[in-house]
């Protein structure tokens, strides 16, 4: 905007005068002195408009530069970008190229194999054929020698050592069957026996006495085990009125020792130290069982139901260390049941 502003000064000026010639001439120096005021009054309005277009056209000429460089790089990436999508393109064309190249080559090789490998297929077909006809005619040929060199020398072998096969025979009749059957048949009186088969038929009977008392100490631990582990998990509950109780019981068929492999039944109940009423409800849980004829045949599906109806049942127990027994058991029933 325009502005106006004043300059004080002094003009000094220094000057010789010369009086003319007379009867006074001389010279002499005189200053004059004269004071200046100068009023200045600038407009830059001018100015300032051209500063504003000058500003605003190098404002438009950074725009321009900077768009400029932004076109440059944007060229220069889509350039990128095309060249990288040319190479690419390229090696994938070349790589499909070759690749179906060495596809048709194969191919050609497996075509003009394949004949030959059906070819040694027959060949061998056919080889394996004649070799089993021939396998079976010289088979049939020799078993039937051999089987002929067998029965001669069968024959052979009666004939020269019979007498050693009527001993044989007769010992065995003797020794064997008849002294087991006479030992059997009275439980004394070994008079008529002779010594040999005495001591045969005692060596027989004590083996037959120790595997009867091994086998029934066995099944004797097993039950006290098993009475031990229903002691230890059976709960002493007293409640005010009748209810339906589950009682955990164990039913088992086994082989008799002493009535010819009779089977026999057992049921297995406990209830906390009360033998009396133990033993009678477990008769009672027997002849049920029996009367209805139990058969222990569980399919896939009832085995599921069990496990199922098990584990609500132990969800119910509130001992952990007595659920936990109680799993372990059951665990050990399975396996030894799929054993």
């Amino acid at each position: 905007m325009p502005y106006t502003f004043t300059v004080n000064s002094e003009v000094v000026v220094h000057e010789r005068v010369s009086i003319p010639a007379s009867e006074h001439s001389s010279s002499k120096v005189v200053t004059i002195r004269e004071p200046v005021s100068i009023h200045v009054t600038v407009d830059d309005t001018a100015f300032n408009s051209s500063v504003m277009a000058c500003d605003a056209r190098i404002d438009s000429v950074n725009d321009s530069v900077v768009d400029s460089v932004r076109r440059q790089s944007e060229a220069k990436k889509e350039s990128a970008k095309v060249i990288s999508k040319s190479v690419l393109d390229g090696f994938y064309k070349y790589a499909a190229s070759d690749f179906r190249q060495q596809m048709v080559e194969h191919e050609n090789v497996v075509n003009s194999t394949l004949p030959k490998i059906q070819t040694y297929m027959a060949q061998l077909q056919d080889l394996k054929r004649r070799m089993e006809s021939d396998y079976n005619l010289i088979s049939k040929r020799y078993v039937g020698i051999f089987k002929g060199y067998d029965e001669e020398l069968d024959r052979n072998m009666h004939r020269l050592y019979d007498p050693l096969f009527e001993l044989y025979d007769d010992c065995q009749t003797k020794l064997l069957v008849e002294s087991r059957t006479e030992a059997l048949s009275a439980s004394i009186g070994f008079e008529d026996i002779s010594t040999v088969q005495a001591m045969m038929v005692q060596a027989k009977l004590k083996t037959t006495l120790l595997s009867v008392m091994r086998r029934l100490t066995a099944s004797l631990a097993s039950r006290r085990r098993i009475d031990q582990s229903l002691e230890r998990l059976a709960e002493n509950r007293v409640v005010p009125k009748p209810v339906t109780c589950h009682l955990p019981l164990v039913y088992f068929e086994r082989d008799s020792l002493l009535d010819g492999g009779r089977k026999e039944d057992e049921v297995h109940l406990n209830l906390d130290g009360d033998g009396a009423r133990s033993r009678a409800l477990a008769q009672r849980a027997k002849e049920c069982i029996i009367a209805g004829g139990l058969e222990v045949d569980n399919s896939a599906k009832d085995d599921e139901r069990m496990d199922l109806d098990f584990m609500a049942r132990l969800s119910q127990v509130g001992d952990e260390r007595r659920a936990r027994e109680i799993l372990r058991l059951y665990d050990d029933y399975k396996k030894r049941r799929k054993a």
